[in-house]
């Protein structure tokens, strides 16, 4: 396991430690996962092997995310009843769905 993808193994513990990084600054913040990991993977990878490496993790906690807030179907709604004339005409007198003061 000394050649995974082509990468040593200083690269690969660079990029697990980057990822962890990147996971911790998502955690904490909400965002923050490409934009830690990405630029410490780069100094070792090619930015295309880096982007790679990234997309399913990114994708996967954006999703995990979104599931977790609990307004998963609020904004869904929110976003259906556009100005487009489809949906509740009535949106401008019911509070924002990303509104936390309720």
């Amino acid at each position: 396991m000394t050649d995974f993808l082509g990468l040593g193994m200083i690269a690969v513990i660079a990029c697990a430690i980057a990822m962890t990084a990147g996971g911790t600054v998502k955690g904490v913040v909400g965002i923050g996962l490409p934009l830690v990991a990405l630029p410490v993977m780069a100094t070792f990878i090619p930015i295309p092997k880096a982007i790679a490496l990234l997309l399913l993790p990114s994708f996967v906690t954006s999703v995990w995310q979104t599931f977790q807030g609990g307004l998963f179907t609020a904004i869904g709604e929110e976003i259906l009843a556009t100005p487009s004339g489809h949906g509740d005409h009535d949106a401008d007198q019911r509070p924002h769905a990303c509104d936390l003061r309720r």
